[in-house]
């Protein structure tokens, strides 16, 4: 997950300059709070802590309704726009 992360969130963030999106600082300020929150939970788990997974599942939803459903849907149809698929 953590590294889908990264990949996934870079490769977003290519495309905002690219094409110019005005929401870009917002947008990985974003993205580095949810990777952040991502990498908690990991160093949790590989230091042998337990990891709660309500928490982990409170924060996925959370990542799907407000960024995915929210926040990743403004820039969509200014991508649309723009020609990427």
């Amino acid at each position: 997950m953590a590294d889908y992360t990264e990949e996934h969130f870079a490769h977003e963030e290519e495309l905002f300059k690219k094409y110019g999106y005005s929401e870009t600082e917002l947008h990985r300020s974003q993205h580095k709070h949810l990777t952040k929150k991502v990498l908690t939970f990991l160093e949790k788990l590989n230091s042998g802590e337990d990891v709660d997974l309500l928490d982990v599942l409170a924060f996925l939803v959370d990542w799907l309704q407000d960024h995915i459903l929210g926040s990743d849907m403004k820039y969509s149809d200014f991508l649309i726009g723009k020609g990427v698929k």
